[in-house]
């Protein structure tokens, strides 16, 4: 890992951003991604199955029956998933052995793969299971996993037009930063797609009272600026309040779309 962290860093440059991470399966049957800087390996003891080569998220006696969690391989998911340096993953869900934990039900993970790609084919588009997840509060950043080995791969699938995941940052050095879980009082936009590109669309207002001031109504309904565009035009834009179609703009092929959205 500390090999191609330095190699990650070393072939970086102005156009390019190589970011280190591996992939494993815990061992309920998921799949797995961590990445950023700093990595860290699942220790022995944060590992299971038959090769122990399976992160433990969960604890079973030797007779295979659920028993007391030690906390022990959750000090791995806490490491990845604070700071600004990290983030933790799942993906891959067609593929997760009988049993896994569906969407819904995921916890203490940051990044979501909504889109997965394995041996240049396409496997999976999970965004609706997304969509009924959102209501249940600070959702995961979307992104695509497209498992690749080679450079001649990574052209290939970037030429047969798959899903890429957009990362709004002001420079090269913020991209992995903009990544991270996130909060609900700021979010920067990070979203798949295959060329349509989000220039603006509001994150979160926080409203703030403080102490000893006389009350008044909070203006917290505030204008919404979106600006869309797309390089071959635009047939539609869906917006979604939790799982719920807010607005939907029909377009006749316009390569963008800019306009000041009411609040309500």
């Amino acid at each position: 890992m500390h090999k191609l962290e330095k190699d990650c860093a070393d072939l970086s440059g102005p156009d390019l951003v190589l970011i280190p991470g591996y992939t494993l399966r815990n061992n309920i049957g998921n799949h797995m991604f961590l990445f950023g800087y700093e990595n860290k390996y699942p220790t022995p003891t944060q590992l299971a199955g038959p090769n122990k080569d399976q992160f433990r998220a969960q604890c079973f006696d030797a007779e295979g029956k659920l028993t007391y969690s030690d906390e022990d391989a959750k000090n791995l998911l806490w490491y990845y998933h604070g700071g600004a340096k990290r983030n933790i993953g799942y993906f891959n869900f067609t593929n997760s052995a009988p049993g896994s934990v569906p969407v819904r039900n995921l916890r203490l993970y940051g990044m979501l793969g909504a889109v997965t790609y394995l041996d240049g084919k396409f496997v999976e588009d999970v965004t609706s299971d997304y969509l009924r997840l959102t209501p249940q509060g600070n959702p995961p950043r979307m992104c695509v996993v497209d498992i690749v080995k080679s450079p001649a791969e990574l052209e290939s699938a970037v030429k047969a037009g798959h899903y890429l995941t957009h990362v709004a940052a002001y420079k090269r050095e913020d991209v992995m930063s903009k990544m991270i879980y996130g909060n609900q009082y700021g979010r920067d936009n990070v979203y798949p797609s295959t060329g349509p590109r989000i220039h603006a669309w509001s994150g979160t207002q926080r409203v703030l009272t403080f102490a000893g001031e006389p009350f008044v109504t909070a203006r917290y309904r505030t204008p919404r600026l979106a600006q869309v565009s797309s390089d071959v035009g635009l047939k539609e834009i869906r917006i979604y309040c939790d799982g719920k179609l807010w607005r939907r703009i029909l377009l006749n092929g316009e390569k963008e779309f800019k306009h000041v959205l009411p609040e309500r």
